[in-house]
This record gives structure tokens, sequence and C-alpha cells, in this order.
């Protein structure tokens, strides 16, 4: 975060290092990625392959599955810098 520029998130990040899948509405992983960050109400997602990413991500939710914690989430897209994706839970 820059200097002098104030904190929108409502709930405090944790940084990390896991390894997530992207999921179409069948569940079924349609690309990997990294969680940089989650929180309560999010998460931050790095794609090595940004390429890859289906361009519907934006326009629609999708499910976030975390196999190292067995969990995932319905997520819809925030804001993004082309490899990096900011995604709020929405379930």
């Amino acid at each position: 975060m820059n200097q002098g520029q104030p904190e929108r998130r409502s709930s405090a990040r944790v940084r990390t290092r896991l390894t997530g899948r992207v999921a179409g509405e069948d569940h079924v992983p349609i690309v990997d990625c990294l969680l940089w960050d989650l929180s309560a109400t999010g998460a931050r997602l790095v794609f090595p392959d940004p390429a890859a990413i289906p361009l519907e991500f934006d326009a629609l939710e999708f499910s976030l599955q975390i196999p190292e914690q067995g969990a995932s989430a319905r997520v819809r897209l925030i804001w993004t810098t082309g490899d990096v994706y900011g995604v709020m839970f929405t379930h």
C-alpha cells in the first residue's frame, strides 16, 4: 500500500502462499493460481499464465478452490492489474 493512501478493506488480510484453483459453474478447475493474501472478505490471486484466464472471469461468479485447506468459496472479480486479481467472497 502506498503511504498516504487510505486502507479500504473492511477486514485485515493475511499473507499466504497457498495454491488455489479457479473453477467454473460445474466446479471443474479451469486454471491454477496462487493466493498471495487472504481476508474474511476476499483474496488476492496471482496467475502464472494470465492468458489462460477465461474472459468471462470478470463477468461471472466463479468458485475458488483451496485444496491445501480443503476449502472452496464463490468469488467475484473486483480488480485486476493483468496478472494479479482481487476477488471478493460472495457466499
